[in-house]
């Protein structure tokens, strides 16, 4: 069955680091143990009393993470999205902020590993993009652009300005 495979698979991968800092946090508190036994000793009682410390001050950390990682992700943080940016009201200037804002999301997702897909593009003649649709593909895409949207407003003095100014 490799539906089921494939989900067991990506279950697995999704606790992996939950139970490797489990087990290193379970490693810590054997440790923490053996050496309060150790501090009677003669020979190993200052080096236990040493090592204590240091596996005390992980403990906190170690549980700290753990919380972090039990916290439930969210059911379509695997899904791919797809980005459209449009040009609003400001003609060339609009059309070019959006070519530029465009290439700020490539490089983000080539930063990322993702894969990049054009499904609807219309040009301006000023350079830019009237409108663009792509399809972002990769590992937590929607986890990290879920927050992405609404209205974005650049001022400065467009690239198409003929008087002069700076």
């Amino acid at each position: 069955d490799i539906k089921r495979m494939t989900d067991l698979s990506r279950e697995q991968s999704n606790i992996e680091p939950i139970v490797s800092k489990a087990k290193e946090y379970i490693k810590v508190l054997e440790d923490i143990e053996e050496n309060k036994i150790m501090l009677d000793d003669p020979e190993l009682g200052e080096l236990a009393k040493e090592e204590l410390k240091e596996l005390e001050a992980q403990k906190p950390v170690l549980e700290e993470e753990i919380k972090f990682l039990m916290i439930p992700k969210d059911p379509n943080a695997d899904k791919n999205i797809y980005l459209e940016l449009r040009a609003g009201t400001g003609g060339d200037e609009a059309a070019i902020f959006v070519g530029d804002l465009f290439r700020a999301y490539l490089k983000y997702a080539e930063n990322n590993g993702w894969k990049v897909e054009l499904m609807n593009q219309s040009e301006s003649e000023a350079g830019g993009y009237k409108e663009i649709v792509a399809l972002f593909k990769g590992d937590h895409v929607y986890s990290k652009l879920k927050f992405e949207g609404g209205t974005h407003r650049v001022q400065r003095v467009p690239a198409t300005e003929s008087q002069g100014r700076v």
